[in-house]
């Protein structure tokens, strides 16, 4: 992944059949996104929405230590 300005990004609230997933052999470590998400949108009813909303992505440190203050606020 490479720091952007603008564009779209992949978050969200999945919800899989496990055993369709398990039946796909992945090994115990995958990317949900490139190995699955990527691999199989054709075939799968898998669909989305772009929503221009607050995001904070958990997933960079800096922005994982500006959420611990940011949403303690909301509490």
């Amino acid at each position: 992944k490479k720091p952007q300005t603008e564009g779209l990004i992949n978050g969200g609230v999945y919800i899989l059949h496990m055993l369709s997933l398990l039946r796909k052999g992945f090994p115990e470590e995958f990317s949900f996104e490139k190995d699955y998400l990527e691999k199989y949108y054709i075939e799968k009813k898998i669909f989305g929405f772009a929503a221009d909303k607050y995001f904070i992505d958990i997933g960079v440190p800096e922005d994982y230590d500006r959420a611990q203050i940011e949403l303690n606020r909301l509490i």
